[in-house]
């Protein structure tokens, strides 16, 4: 199985309970959103610079670009990169679930 296929599933299950969801964004560059953006961005910085980055890292500093964004091409591409960081995490924690030892 693959966090793809998962995440498929999932949003066919929240369409089934939900039906089509059309919430308004709630987006956009406050100066405290702004703020911890920017304090995402060089945590994250940092841990690449020295090797201890990780994916939570990774994927608050993408979901602080979400929230800071107002231009919808802009605010398309950062959820986009939300899923994709959320998707390469889920399949790495697959990866290790199919190797470690069985009992």
């Amino acid at each position: 199985m693959t966090a793809e296929l998962l995440t498929r599933l999932r949003r066919e299950k929240n369409r089934l309970k939900w039906g089509e969801q059309n919430w308004p964004d709630g987006t956009g560059p406050t100066e405290r959103r702004k703020r911890k953006r920017d304090a995402a961005q060089k945590e994250t910085d940092a841990g690449m610079r020295n090797g201890t980055v990780t994916y939570f890292q990774i994927l608050r500093e993408e979901v602080a670009e979400v929230a800071c964004e107002d231009d919808e091409a802009k605010l398309l591409a950062e959820l986009i990169d939300v899923a994709a960081v959320a998707q390469d995490w889920a399949d790495l924690i697959l990866r290790r679930a199919n190797q470690s030892p069985r009992r």
